[in-house]
């Protein structure tokens, strides 16, 4: 594997908790599959990966508001 992927915790109250149980969590660029990510998590963190389940978390919806404060008709958009 040529490129290099970058993994950045992903930091909250439910990812802590899963960490006592030696499950932990990372966010990874959308086109790595996990075959690519066990390999990363080995080389980086000199562990041994036994299974890697990934999801695709989309952006919650989010209303427009122009500065007036009226809202646009049909303008939505999305958070990361």
């Amino acid at each position: 594997m040529s490129k290099t992927i970058t993994l950045r915790p992903r930091l909250s109250e439910k990812t802590y908790a899963l960490a006592e149980n030696r499950v932990y969590v990372v966010e990874i660029p959308k086109d790595v599959n996990k075959h690519g990510v066990a390999r990363a998590i080995e080389s980086q963190f000199d562990v041994k990966v036994d299974k890697v389940n990934i999801t695709n978390i989309p952006g919650k919806a989010k209303a427009i508001i122009s500065i007036t404060g009226k809202r646009r008709k049909n303008a939505e958009g999305y958070r990361n």
